[in-house]
């Protein structure tokens, strides 16, 4: 089971981006939750069921309301976030038969890397 705490540097390139959609084409103001988003972002990228994808935007809000603290400023932009995941999140969650696992990242890695045979 990948943990997203274990992610190498290379690891979190590949899957996180912060808040907002990968290659989205609306910039996302991260405020104070980008380590918060880019944890979202791998439970989106571990993907499987509705029930994952909820957990994940559960975990998001959970995690923004702690970062906020007494704020009610930041309270606000974390149910704003939450609202959005909410709402629009499904179209970037890996949603599949099972989760995905080391044998994926390690793919997902090898498909970035060029190759260097020569044909």
């Amino acid at each position: 089971m990948i943990r997203y705490r274990n992610l190498t540097t290379e690891q979190r390139a590949l899957i996180c981006n912060g808040c907002g959609p990968k290659g989205g084409w609306i910039p996302v103001p991260e405020l104070f939750l980008h380590e918060i988003c880019d944890h979202h972002d791998f439970n989106y990228w571990i993907g499987c069921t509705w029930r994952d994808r909820l957990r994940a935007d559960n975990q998001l809000y959970t995690a923004g309301r702690k970062r906020a603290g007494w704020n009610p400023i930041k309270q606000s932009i974390a149910l704003t976030f939450y609202l959005a995941v909410l709402s629009c999140g499904w179209a970037c969650f890996h949603f599949a038969d099972r989760e995905r696992d080391e044998a994926d990242l390690a793919l997902a890695l090898l498909e970035l890397t060029p190759s260097t045979m020569e044909i």
